[in-house]
């Protein structure tokens, strides 16, 4: 998966030197919109899991969606 641009996007978070990922940040929450390869669509269509991973010390509550658009 890749982070990708969106209309709500308010901020830019640096990943490293070439990369960076659109995010929308609402003071308690920050928002960002990720892109699927055509192999890892097919993936969660066959077997209906996908795996977070958050860097750490404790798990912040998330939220993991599959749809169209999560902002109005």
């Amino acid at each position: 998966m890749t982070p990708t641009n969106f209309q709500a996007a308010n901020q830019v978070v640096i990943i490293s030197e070439t990369d960076a990922m659109h995010v929308r940040h609402e003071g308690e929450y920050c928002l960002s919109c990720w892109r699927l390869t055509w192999f890892e669509r097919l993936s969660a269509l066959l077997f209906g899991r996908v795996w977070v991973c958050v860097r750490g010390h404790i798990h912040p509550p998330i939220l993991v969606a599959a749809q169209r658009q999560i902002l109005e």
